[in-house]
């Protein structure tokens, strides 16, 4: 999904993204202090927009312990495939910590229906290029969000990492990552093609 991001708050470009889960804060707004915020701890919390200023949202979302927060557009006028650019500004204060972003509407409506579909959804958020990085330097995170394929804790050697045409051995890769890991990987070779065929044309 593309996204708008905040001019506060961690930035993601050009660096390591972030796996979690997700949840629906409560109050939705986002604009006073969330409830069952426990639900919030470590994962990326979802928020529509309006009734208070983006970076009140983010420190509502950051005091319940949320690594990240998604914004819900309400605008049906901005569309990602109509290159809307949308800039979430702060206050003035550097006192977020976490990355905020704004989704629109259609890709948002997208997330949800996935999310209801499938309650424990892992999302990365960050950049498409740090994507596998990401995977490999938090595998040890990520075997806590997936549930075990097999009662054993037995691991197996992925090998060298063909996709990147590289001699560097990869990391001992858990059997319940490796479908996630297979996803990725032709989740990046559709993008490098995709972006292929665009540049062909």
């Amino acid at each position: 999904f593309i996204v708008s991001t905040a001019q506060f708050g961690k930035q993601l470009h050009k660096t390591q993204g972030i796996f979690a889960q997700l949840y629906v804060a409560q109050p939705f707004s986002g604009c006073s202090e969330l409830l069952s915020s426990h639900y919030l701890s470590f994962r990326i919390g979802i928020v529509g927009r309006g009734d208070c200023m983006f970076v009140e949202k983010a420190r509502h979302l950051e005091n319940a312990q949320a690594i990240a927060g998604i914004v819900i557009d309400n605008n049906l006028s901005l569309k990602s495939s109509t290159g809307a650019i949308f800039s979430m500004s702060g206050d003035g204060n550097n006192n977020v910590n976490i990355p905020l972003v704004l989704m629109f509407k259609d890709e948002a409506f997208q997330l949800i229906n996935l999310l209801l579909k499938q309650p424990k959804l892992i999302l990365y958020m960050g950049d498409e290029s740090y994507l596998m990085d990401s995977f490999y330097q938090q595998m040890d995170y990520l075997s806590t969000l997936i549930e075990p394929f097999y009662q054993t804790t037995d691991k197996w050697i992925y090998g060298q990492w063909e996709f990147l045409k590289t001699n560097t051995q990869c990391s001992v890769v858990p059997k319940n990552l490796k479908e996630l890991e297979l996803t990725i990987k032709q989740q990046i070779e559709n993008s490098i093609e995709t972006g292929e065929q665009e540049e062909f044309e």
